[in-house]
């Protein structure tokens, strides 16, 4: 089995957290690691998958790591290899991150969720309030949506999701895709 590494990038307020709390539901955490940064082994059955970040309000995912995480994260890449590892958010969504993975003979599923900017703007309004938050500044948001599109243009082999639907409806469309049974066997 070649190991993978499945990525959910896109705007902020895309479903990234949403969708992948759906995938992993499944999936309890067994140990929550904090060095050299934090994820999460997740076991089901005899099945093992690694999800990088971890799960805490607002922001989950590789959104909880530090800001300066890359280049821990392309040589623990390398050097820790598993069969399974899925993440989702902005602070891992670069070329060097994934160009690590894919060196490392990691197979990449790249999965850029998107949806309209009226759409993107409700659901962050929406996250905010029910968080006690602060709106982010909305330049940034343009600039992060900016960099996810950019990513997928530039990456070519990435399945590209209409957000604009039900979680459930695009977890099904990802386990329905042929690396699937890869990530999340059973």
């Amino acid at each position: 089995m070649t190991p993978t590494l499945l990525y959910l990038f896109g705007p902020p307020g895309a479903g990234k957290t949403t969708l992948m709390e759906t995938l992993l539901r499944e999936w309890p955490a067994m140990a929550q690691h904090s060095e050299p940064f934090s994820f999460v082994y997740r076991i089901k059955g005899g099945d093992s998958l690694i999800e990088l970040g971890e799960r805490r309000p607002p922001f989950s995912g590789t959104d909880t790591l530090s800001m300066s995480v890359g280049p821990v994260a392309c040589t623990w890449i390398a050097e820790q290899p598993h069969p399974r590892i899925v993440a989702e958010g902005d602070r891992l969504a670069y070329d060097g991150f994934w160009l690590a993975a894919q060196n490392a003979g990691y197979r990449l599923w790249l999965v850029l969720l998107d949806t309209t900017d009226v759409v993107l703007a409700l659901r962050r309004g929406r996250r905010a309030a029910a968080a006690g938050a602060q709106r982010q500044n909305p330049q940034w948001q343009r600039g992060r949506a900016s960099k996810a599109r950019r990513l997928a243009d530039t990456w070519g082999d990435v399945t590209r999701l209409n957000a604009n639907r039900p979680v459930a409806e695009l977890a099904a469309e990802l386990l329905s895709h042929p690396y699937a049974k890869e990530v999340f066997p059973g």
